[in-house]
């Protein structure tokens, strides 16, 4: 399923020529400011939410053999931190871009961060302020050179830093 959507979101930049060109140093050091700038503003979100989950008794989990578990944490990395941050790029800023968004910057700004924030199905205002700041972030780094590899960085460095604590915990 992995590779379909890699693929499917390959042919779709071949064929609408959607600009996906390498990124400078310079750019992955602007898209790192973006995204720090995008974390500090969520933070406040993020804790209210952890907050309201430990409250209500915490996350469940369930018991599984140690290679299940290095399985699940393999194919969970892949799908996280590479296939995931590709596909929903290419969807959210690519194809809207191309097709429906041919309005102002700051009204596809808000509904290419409100479409990010719907998929994402929060459970809470707090989780759904932090997938619209995140939604945002990535717009605006797509936006400054209408480059999918600026939001793709972000979105995988962002999936990444998340994968830390969940692999670690």
């Amino acid at each position: 399923m992995g590779v379909a959507c890699l693929y499917g979101a390959y042919r779709f930049l071949k064929r609408y020529h959607i600009n996906f060109t390498m990124l400078s140093w310079q750019d992955m050091l602007h898209n790192i400011i973006i995204y720090c700038v995008m974390l500090i503003a969520s933070v406040p979100f993020l804790f209210m939410y952890i907050k309201s989950v430990l409250d209500q008794g915490g996350p469940s989990s369930a018991a599984t053999s140690e290679r299940e578990s290095l399985a699940l944490i393999f194919f969970y990395f892949i799908f996280q931190v590479i296939v995931i941050p590709v596909w929903e790029e290419t969807v959210y800023r690519g194809m809207f871009e191309k097709f429906f968004f041919d309005k102002p910057f700051i009204i596809k700004l808000i509904a290419s961060s409100l479409i990010f924030l719907v998929i994402h199905v929060p459970n809470s205002i707090y989780l759904g302020c932090y997938f619209f700041i995140a939604g945002c972030g990535l717009y605006y780094a797509f936006s400054r050179h209408k480059n999918l590899a600026d939001s793709i960085f972000i979105h995988m460095l962002h999936n990444f830093i998340l994968f830390i604590p969940q692999f670690l915990g």
